[in-house]
């Protein structure tokens, strides 16, 4: 793979999932009018079905993320909207090395409404890509152990780095 691709987009929490109800709620608003006897017009359905669903593309297409160019050596910190990436290529500094961390922590979900409120442990797994001063550049949080190991060899070979585990 020439390039790797990092993005905070999660659908199963926060302002994501938000995006994700609005979505099976808007299909829900167009059945209903089939599936219940009611004196609403269907414009209306449609129209609120339509909004519902609109709005909820949107929250899902919007997030942010990194692309490192690994053969060209270029980096892109960017926000997308609706398929479309903003942000500007940039040289990547000269890295030392890629280092691999975990760090268990306890998450607690807050009552917002929208997610459940849920707590457990969390084993978080970090890609810090390291310059030749020994400070960390940019940081990678990942949850997925088989998901994190995968990201981190394509970076270490695209790179030609060595990998230091801590």
């Amino acid at each position: 793979m020439q390039n790797f691709n990092y993005n905070t987009r999660d659908l199963s929490s926060g302002i994501h999932l938000l995006g994700v109800i609005l979505i099976f709620s808007s299909l829900f608003v167009l059945l209903t009018p089939y599936l219940f006897e009611y004196t609403v017009s269907l414009s209306s359905v449609y129209w609120l079905s339509g909004v519902s669903f609109l709005i909820g593309i949107c929250i899902i297409s919007t997030y942010s993320g990194t692309i490192i160019h690994l053969r060209d050596r270029k980096i892109k910190e960017y926000s997308a909207f609706m398929g479309f990436q903003f942000g500007k290529w940039q040289a990547l500094p000269i890295l030392s090395h890629v280092r691999h961390t975990t760090q268990k922590r306890k998450v607690t979900n807050f009552t917002n409404g929208v997610s459940p409120t849920l707590s457990g442990n969390v084993t978080f797994h970090y890609i810090i890509l390291v310059n030749i001063e020994n400070e960390p550049l940019y940081t990678f949080s990942f949850t997925n152990e088989k998901k994190v190991l995968k990201k981190l060899n394509q970076l270490a070979e695209g790179l030609n780095l060595k990998v230091l585990h801590s």
